[in-house]
């Protein structure tokens, strides 16, 4: 790999299953998370604020990361939308699409069309298989220790989208695991903008679900 990871990039790491390149949930689920990941990212790097529900450009000098430059382009240009959940939604159409090709770009990945059932589609063939099943296996490593507020963003987004019960196996022997598996919205050291993006992701992965009902 030849690029550090950001937080987008890890939870797309972790929602795959490194044997086949799948996503272990529905792509428009994998969206959802994907998306409030860089919201997250564009509020961590100081360009965005949020609050309970909606989501200012608080500066418009663009960043060094191409995806996140054209996120922030589409935040200016569409100041009537400030709503967390309504980014959520608008980002996740090609949230998957977006975070992978950084993902290759930095020798992750590479993306693959294979043809299924429902006619083809992509598959993202981890580069180093091992690499990317340590992304999930390397939260244990968090024994003994109080998580970074980074691993309990990343913790509450796969709560959200309804992966966390799968990485919660590799936790439950770490001091840790306690803490991680409380959820997002009961982790008092996750800063409010975090919980604010990982409850808006939460509440439309349940209406998706709902909707297929």
């Amino acid at each position: 790999m030849s690029g550090s990871l950001t937080l987008a990039g890890d939870l797309l790491l972790i929602m795959l299953d490194d044997a086949t390149g799948r996503l272990r949930v529905r792509p428009r689920v994998a969206g959802y998370g994907l998306a409030g990941a860089l919201l997250i990212e564009l509020w961590w790097a100081g360009l965005v604020a949020v609050d309970a529900r909606r989501i200012r450009v608080l500066n418009r000098r663009p960043p060094d990361d191409p995806l996140l430059r054209r996120l922030l382009g589409s935040m200016m240009t569409e100041p009537e939308r400030t709503g967390i959940g309504g980014w959520v939604e608008y980002l996740a159409t090609g949230a998957v699409e977006d975070v992978a090709g950084r993902l290759v770009e930095t020798g992750w990945i590479r993306v693959e069309q294979r043809l299924g059932l429902s006619g083809r589609h992509p598959v993202f063939v981890p580069v180093d298989r091992s690499a990317v099943f340590w992304r999930a296996g390397r939260l244990a490593g968090q024994a003994g220790r109080v998580p970074t507020w980074v691993d309990l963003a990343l913790y509450g987004l796969l709560d959200a989208v309804g992966v966390a019960s799968q990485t919660v196996g590799c936790l439950a022997a770490s001091g840790a695991g306690h803490r991680l598996a409380a959820g997002p919205g009961r982790l008092p050291a996750q800063p409010p903008p975090v919980v604010a993006v990982c409850g808006q992701v939460q509440a439309l992965v349940a209406r998706a679900a709902i909707s297929l009902r």
